[in-house]
């Protein structure tokens, strides 16, 4: 019985485009997360979640393409 070669998982050709268009509106969001924590709102969490997705769009980004 012949063993099957897996190809390497990638990112679809849309997939990789769409997570390197999200640069500006992620710049974009990081701007609203500080204003709105200058304005005196609690964004802890929001800013914990929003670091934690642009390590995992860069570690896609970076693995998967």
């Amino acid at each position: 019985m012949a063993v099957e070669i897996l190809e390497p998982i990638k990112l679809s050709p849309e997939m990789e485009e769409d997570l390197k268009d999200m640069g500006p509106n992620l710049a974009t969001l990081d701007f609203e997360i500080q204003k709105a924590e200058r304005a005196g709102l609690d964004v802890a969490d929001m800013k914990a979640k929003f670091v934690e997705l642009k390590k995992m769009r860069l570690g896609l980004l970076r693995e998967y393409t």
